[in-house]
């Protein structure tokens, strides 16, 4: 299906579209079907390759990226020196402008970074019987997630949520859901304890503030960030051809009225009705795999997720995060991985 869905995205190049969605989306398919499997199957062949060593891999790697991004968050001069030295950041860039975010080392701060750090921080939880260290970075992978994207938090605390209702280690469970609970009565102090600048702090609470008012009026429209996602950034097509084959373009890209961060919308606006139906044949079917293998919980979990990114960004082609779920997909879905 993966295969139809390219061979579609060609034919809609040839038909006038952007020629870098066949690049992102062959790079994607590549990293997924080819470079994971090789990976892993790499791994397991030099003895490090059950799934519970590849994970701890992942959650040191996280580790380390959330010290970073927490010393940068912490020390002005750190952080001037990482963004400026290392990364090179120039003044015409988003994180030049809005420096009350964008903490660490690595690319995207902003969405795909901050994404993979919440979503580790969730996963992990279901990891922790063999991983009671990562128990206590989880908390500040979350900060160091908030911080960069806020998103980030909803993704960490929606996996957190399923892994509460569905794990049967109750011991680890109650301690989870005691440690959010302290997390969010005293996240105040831990800013404070953190160092956290003034306008990043403002601009965190004023997430919580949106969710309250969407909370309690029940309406997109009070918030101004899903105001814009389900408002002013919901662009349908304009002709018959668009609905069907879409404009061929990415309208991220997009200018005046056009502009639009909300990846259902620019996904049925490149490539129309059909390239929805090829690729949610796809994404559908990975979920019934899921259930097959009585991974209700993962299955859950990966629409959620998958279901938030692409509400505030493009999840497929051109995200990090979806190759990071495909990872998690090939373990829980291929008992002779584990």
């Amino acid at each position: 299906m993966f295969l139809a869905l390219f061979v579609y995205i060609v034919i809609r190049c040839l038909l006038q579209s952007e020629v870098s969605y066949i690049n992102k989306t062959l790079m994607a398919v590549l990293n997924i079907f080819f470079v994971l499997p090789f990976l892993i199957h790499f791994a397991q062949k030099n003895e490090f390759g059950s799934e519970n060593q590849i994970v701890r891999a992942v959650m040191i790697t996280c580790t380390v990226a959330t010290i970073i991004t927490i010393v940068c968050l912490s020390n002005a001069s750190v952080q001037e020196y990482v963004k400026f030295t290392i990364l090179q950041i120039q003044e015409d860039e988003y994180i030049f402008r809005n420096d009350y975010r964008g903490f660490g080392l690595a690319s995207r701060l902003t969405s795909n970074y901050g994404f993979i750090l919440g979503f580790v921080a969730g996963m992990g939880c279901f990891y922790l019987k063999n991983n009671r260290w990562f128990l206590y970075c989880i908390p500040f992978l979350i900060v160091a997630s908030l911080v960069n994207s806020r998103t980030s938090a909803i993704i960490a605390f929606s996996l957190i949520t399923i892994y509460l209702f569905s794990s049967r280690q109750k011991g680890y469970a109650l301690l989870v859901g005691v440690g959010a609970c302290l997390f969010f009565g005293y996240f105040s102090n831990i800013m404070q304890l953190l160092n956290v600048d003034a306008r990043t702090y403002e601009w965190i609470m004023s997430f919580q503030e949106q969710i309250a008012d969407v909370a309690e009026s029940g309406s997109m429209s009070a918030s101004v960030t899903t105001s814009k996602l389900f408002g002013t950034m919901v662009v349908w097509p304009e002709t018959v051809g668009q609905w069907l084959i879409g404009r061929g373009y990415d309208i991220f890209f997009a200018h005046s009225h056009l502009h639009s961060d909300n990846g259902w919308i620019r996904q049925l606006n490149y490539g129309g009705i059909f390239y929805l139906i090829l690729f949610y044949n796809i994404f559908f079917r990975l979920l019934n795999r899921l259930v097959r293998h009585n991974n209700v919980s993962y299955m859950f979990a990966f629409l959620i997720v998958f279901s938030i990114v692409n509400t505030k960004t493009m999840s497929f082609p051109g995200d990090t995060l979806f190759p990071l779920m495909m990872f998690f997909y090939f373990f829980k879905t291929n008992k002779t991985l584990r």
